[in-house]
């Protein structure tokens, strides 16, 4: 189950250390230290997922703008099908780190989506000329 002021607190945190001279380098300086906290000291962790799949989504848009969404969509979409139809076993043929796959959680698809509409005001800040991402909303 995910608690969702953890991962909130996650958030911030991996935004406040991961430093950047822009928007866009502040999200992908937090998403490479998400990606590296969760594979090596947090694999399996629910609260560190959804954390990923937010700052995943952020990022992504917060480069490309309504464009991407419609990929986002389909791309979180589809996984996230996947990982609710499939067996646990098969689930972990998916894994692409050493950490497992964690299971589907309607709450992690809930972080991305907010991920993306964080994104979307990156974007638009980016093109006004601003250098700080603002801070992720409060929890759920």
């Amino acid at each position: 189950m995910i608690d969702n002021h953890t991962v909130h607190i996650i958030i911030k945190e991996k935004l406040t250390y991961g430093g950047g001279s822009s928007i866009r380098d502040r999200l992908s300086n937090a998403l490479n230290l998400i990606m590296y906290d969760r594979e090596n000291n947090h694999p399996g962790d629910p609260d560190y997922a959804a954390a990923e799949h937010y700052l995943y989504s952020r990022w992504l848009i917060s480069w490309t703008g309504a464009f991407g969404y419609p990929f986002l969509a389909l791309g979180a979409g589809g996984y996230s099908l996947v990982k609710r139809l499939l067996p646990a076993a098969a689930l972990q043929a998916m894994k692409t780190g050493k950490g497992p796959v964690t299971p589907y959680d309607p709450e992690q698809v809930a972080w991305a989506k907010r991920g993306a509409d964080d994104g979307m005001i990156d974007f638009n800040a980016v093109i006004a000329g601003h250098t700080v991402p603002h801070d992720p909303p409060d929890p759920m």
